[in-house]
Parts: C-alpha cells; sequence; structure tokens
C-alpha cells in the first residue's frame, strides 16, 4: 500500500507499507485485573488512588492485605461496581460518526492474545497501520515507534497491544493498549498490520504520523485514534482523497 502525505505546502512525501500477518490466538481473555498480586492497601496509598481510600476504609478495610486482583474479582461477582473505579476508562471514538465518547470502562473488557513474526523486519521502527483492506479506506488506526531510551520496534508494539498486561487495566495503566485489543479482535477475519519502516528519527516519524492521520480522517475515514485527529467529522469533510 502506498500513501503520499503533504509534508510542507510544495512537498509530499509517498510512503510505503507492506503488509505483516496477524496470528490471533483462539482463547478469549476475560478479568485481565484478577491476576494483580500486589495487596490493595498498597494501591491506595497512590495518588492517583487517593480518592478512594475513604470508601475503601469504611467499607473494604479487611480487604487491605488481600490482592487487588483477588478484591477486585470478588467485588464484581458480588455485582457491586466499586471495582470499576480501580479500572481503567478513557476517551474513545463512535464508530458511526467519528465523535469521542468520555470515560468508557476500557479495562474490564473481553481480549484475545495475538502476535506478528519477530524478524528482521518487525525489528525496525517507523509507521504502522491496522487496516480491513489494501486501500485507504480501509486504514482504522495509524502508529508509530521509535527507539528512544529502551528497545522499540514493531514487533514489541504488537506484544503490547495482543498480549494486555494485568496492570494496564489499571486507572494509571498503558490506555490505549486496553482501548485497542478488542477493537482488533472483532475485526480478526478481515484486519492486516503493515509497517513503513523509517529511521530511527522521533521527531520525523511523529510527523509523518500527524500527516498521515490528518489525511486519513480528512479521506472520511473514522479512525480509532484520539490524538492529532482534526476537528470535524470524516463523514463531512471526506474527499475521497
Amino acid at each position: 500500500m502506498k500513501i503520499s502525505i503533504d509534508i510542507s505546502p510544495d512537498c509530499q512525501k509517498e510512503l510505503t507499507f507492506q503488509p505483516i500477518k496477524l496470528d490471533f490466538k483462539d482463547n478469549v481473555i476475560e478479568n485481565v485485573f484478577q491476576s494483580l498480586k500486589k495487596p490493595l492497601g498498597d494501591f491506595i496509598k497512590k495518588a492517583k488512588y487517593a480518592h478512594l481510600q475513604n470508601e475503601v476504609f469504611s467499607k473494604y478495610e479487611r480487604y487491605l492485605k488481600i490482592a487487588l486482583g483477588e478484591f477486585l474479582i470478588e467485588n464484581k461477582k458480588a455485582g457491586h461496581d466499586f471495582y470499576k473505579r480501580f479500572l481503567k476508562h478513557a476517551k474513545d471514538r463512535n464508530e458511526e460518526n467519528g465523535e469521542i465518547i468520555k470515560n468508557v470502562l476500557t479495562g474490564d473488557s473481553t481480549y484475545r492474545n495475538f502476535s506478528i513474526p519477530d524478524d528482521e523486519n518487525t525489528r525496525k521502527v517507523g509507521l504502522y497501520i491496522y487496516s480491513i483492506s489494501n486501500e485507504i479506506n480501509g486504514i482504522k488506526y495509524i502508529g508509530s515507534c521509535y527507539k528512544k531510551d529502551k528497545p522499540n520496534s514493531f514487533f514489541k508494539r504488537v506484544e503490547g497491544y495482543g498480549n494486555i498486561a494485568p496492570y494496564n487495566t489499571l486507572i494509571d495503566g498503558q490506555g490505549t493498549n486496553v482501548r485497542i485489543n478488542p477493537k482488533i479482535n472483532m475485526l480478526r477475519n478481515n484486519i492486516t498490520y503493515w509497517i513503513c519502516p523509517q529511521e530511527n528519527d522521533k521527531n520525523q516519524i511523529l510527523y509523518y504520523e500527524k500527516c498521515l492521520i490528518k489525511k486519513i480522517w480528512e479521506n472520511g475515514n473514522i479512525i480509532w485514534n484520539i490524538q492529532n485527529v482534526p476537528n470535524g467529522s470524516p463523514l463531512t469533510i471526506g474527499t475521497n482523497i
């Protein structure tokens, strides 16, 4: 797949993406948070959980030394909603009109493991997309990876999307992975991962990513990206590029 993006008023950059097969596992995974081992009492000492302290001490003090995961799953099975307040809530996008939906519970979703081959190509950095076809109008998500203080690559990034770490389901976890995994899972029979390797230049990669998101949004795609998306619905500004 080749896509041209405007990098200046009088200059275009052609990006060439190559497909990488996603390998989906058979089992779906629920209640990922239940394997969290640190005690409830340790978590409510953290700043991001401080607003829960009063309720924990008044109603659940006997659980302070219990693993957080055990407490959360017990609370859920009992039909209570308090467990949700420990979990990730994030902005999401309406699939029908592209509008932002606030405060969506993403940390208690049904996930599925998936991966890509670990080889010379997937150890590179650059831009990537998830798409349901090999045409620009099938693109659903645009992302980037680059090496900074720790190893990173296309393989590492998919590893994050495809293997949801229990901690990421919590308030202070990595929100994108738990939000995107269920969407990819729903399209698993049709979706493809594409990579566009680049030199490890963070600023350039991020600039190309921003330009690509703008291009795809203005093409009329309702994409899953939240950041760097232009104002206005793609249903009204689509140009069928």
